[in-house]
């Protein structure tokens, strides 16, 4: 009697009507998975979305354009100062027009995480601006990012234009030779 069961059990694991099923099932999961993996967003991580506002940064100062530069900033940096203003007269610092610039590099990070939610401040310098006018600039700036859609501080929260020719090793850059906007002591 056993015998003839496993017969049975061969048969029905073995037989066409199985095979069929199987490749019918085989089919369907290739199937979906080719489909929702068309439809897969590519994940941006918080550092790669804070590394490209620096390639906007410099899209906006060299199109001379404060109202897209203020637009990077967050709504909590656009509420606290004329930003727009600001935005201009960092641009008109630059002597001449960029002609080139060197890698948005990160300077340093910091954040918290609690309870998955997630804090992060970046820190970003772009070095070797040159203008035109023969003159050197490096850019540093911070931004700021959370996983909490409602949080005002998103965005840019500060940008700083030092001047290469006013800068030494002993004292840094010249008060005359740094503009910046937005809030550098902002912390989380």
């Amino acid at each position: 009697m056993l015998e003839v069961k496993n017969r049975k059990f061969k048969t029905i694991f073995t037989g066409q009507w199985f095979r069929k099923r199987t490749c019918i099932f085989m089919s369907l999961l290739l199937l979906s998975s080719l489909l929702s993996g068309c439809s897969h967003k590519k994940r941006q991580y918080p550092e790669d979305i804070a590394m490209s506002q620096g390639e906007r940064i410099m899209a906006f100062i060299q199109n001379n354009d404060s109202a897209g530069l203020a637009g990077l900033f967050s709504e909590y940096a656009r509420n606290s100062s004329d930003l727009q203003k600001e935005a201009a007269d960092l641009i008109n610092f630059i002597d001449g027009t960029v002609v080139s610039y060197g890698d948005v590099s990160r300077s340093s990070m910091k954040g918290q995480a609690k309870y998955g939610e997630y804090r992060k401040i970046y820190y970003f310098h772009i070095d070797d601006i040159r203008t035109d006018s023969s003159k050197q600039y490096k850019i540093f700036y911070t931004f700021y990012i959370s996983n909490i859609e409602e949080d005002i501080y998103n965005g840019l929260i500060a940008v700083e234009v030092a001047d290469q020719s006013k800068y030494t090793d002993e004292y840094g850059y010249s008060p005359d030779g740094i503009k910046d906007i937005g809030d550098w002591d902002f912390n989380i």
